[in-house]
């Protein structure tokens, strides 16, 4: 039982980069579907705009670091894969 074992699912972790990466394209599109227009209360209208002006801002935010989150999701399947291959290739030399 002294044996260690690490298990990677690199297509795991794939999979998670494309979901988060979709996370993000969602936001991003979100951004480009919601507006409203309140012509009959001016003061609501104006709060409401800053308030989006910000939220758009945050959600920008967001969806960057989701971008780079996805990243390091696909540098650590790839580099999991590169230390599998090298170990496999070691271990048929041997």
């Amino acid at each position: 039982m002294g044996d260690s074992e690490i298990i990677v699912g690199c297509q795991y972790l794939r999979n998670l980069a494309n979901s988060t990466r979709q996370s993000a394209r969602d936001l991003r599109t979100f951004a480009q579907l919601v507006e409203c227009r309140l012509t009959s209360a001016p003061v609501v209208e104006q709060a409401y705009g800053q308030l989006s002006n910000k939220w758009d801002e945050r959600r920008e935010k967001l969806a960057e670091a989701l971008e780079a989150i996805a990243s390091g999701f696909d540098t650590a399947s790839e580099e999991f894969q590169k230390v599998d291959s090298e170990l496999a290739g070691k271990l048929q030399v041997d």
